[in-house]
Parts: structure tokens; C-alpha cells; sequence
């Protein structure tokens, strides 16, 4: 069996996000000293649109007015230095999949954030974060598929690995 680990990780995060948004409820590590980001006008008018469900996540932010957000707290666990570019890639996801029919904005914000905050092709994991990985795979409701419908993991028969092996 192989398990890509980047799509693992975004399913295992998208199920994650989708129970934060069904039960409304996330707490939120206030900050201590807020920070304030300007945002072009129609990607204020999406975070306006999202605002209820990103609180619903963690994140408190307020209009500032000329484009600007104050945000005053963020999801626990959630590191602080990222929050600008973690918004600017759930705008830009949000956006690609804005034209997908059918699909409700709890289900783009959910692959928007699983997508943003998965670990990177290529990371290397020790065997305690492997394990993590497939007992929580396994654990979600749709372990083979990651949130756009690619595979991740594909079962290699034992005969089909040794003849690769074998060259």
C-alpha cells in the first residue's frame, strides 16, 4: 500500500474543518497584539462572505474600513505567522472553486483550509507523525479519495512490486 502523504494529510483536515463547521463551535486563541492586513476590494467582499464561517473556525477579525482587517484571534494550534498568507491562499482556492456547481461555501472554505495548511509533497515524516497520518486516514469517512477526488493511496499487488524490482 502506498499513501501519498500531502492528499492523506488534506483529507484527514477537510473531514477535520467540515465537523468544526456542522457543530459552529471552534475556540479561538485571541491575540495579543492584533494584527491589521490590507486586502484588494473583492477580496474583503470574500472574507466578508466568509466571515461567519471562518469565526466558526477560530479566526475574529473586524473591518477596518479602506480594506483592512483587524484580526483579533485565530484557530488554537494555528501559528500566528502565517495568518496573512493563509487567508490570501483560502481567497485565491475560494475563487477557483467559486465556480463549481453545487458546491456550498462550507465545503470550499473546508478544502480550502485543508489544502493551505496540509503538509507539502516531499516532507519527510519521522514514524510518529506516519502513524498519525494512517490511523487518522483510516478514521476518515472517505480514507481513499482526497477533498478534489484524487487517490490517496493505491494498493501495489506483491507480484507488480517485485517485477519493478526486478527491472
Amino acid at each position: 500500500m502506498l499513501i501519498d502523504q500531502h492528499r492523506a494529510h488534506q483529507r484527514i483536515l477537510y473531514e477535520y474543518y467540515m465537523e468544526l463547521l456542522a457543530n459552529k463551535q471552534q475556540a479561538s486563541q485571541q491575540q495579543l497584539f492584533p494584527q491589521d492586513f490590507h486586502f484588494s476590494a473583492g477580496d474583503i467582499s470574500i472574507l466578508e462572505e466568509l466571515k461567519e464561517m471562518l469565526g466558526q473556525l477560530g479566526f475574529v477579525f473586524e473591518d477596518f474600513g479602506d480594506n483592512r482587517i483587524v484580526v483579533k484571534g485565530i484557530p488554537e494550534n494555528f501559528n500566528s505567522d502565517n495568518i496573512r498568507e493563509t487567508l490570501e491562499r483560502i481567497i485565491e482556492d475560494y475563487k477557483k472553486q467559486h465556480n463549481s456547481p453545487g458546491m456550498d461555501n462550507t465545503i470550499r472554505l473546508a478544502s480550502a483550509l485543508a489544502s493551505q495548511l496540509s503538509i507539502k509533497q516531499g516532507t519527510v515524516l519521522n514514524n510518529e507523525q506516519m502513524t498519525y497520518f494512517f490511523n487518522n486516514l483510516f478514521a476518515c469517512k472517505l480514507p481513499q479519495q482526497a477533498p478534489d477526488g484524487s487517490l490517496t493511496l493505491s494498493i501495489i499487488p506483491l507480484e507488480k512490486l517485485e517485477q519493478f524490482l526486478r527491472g
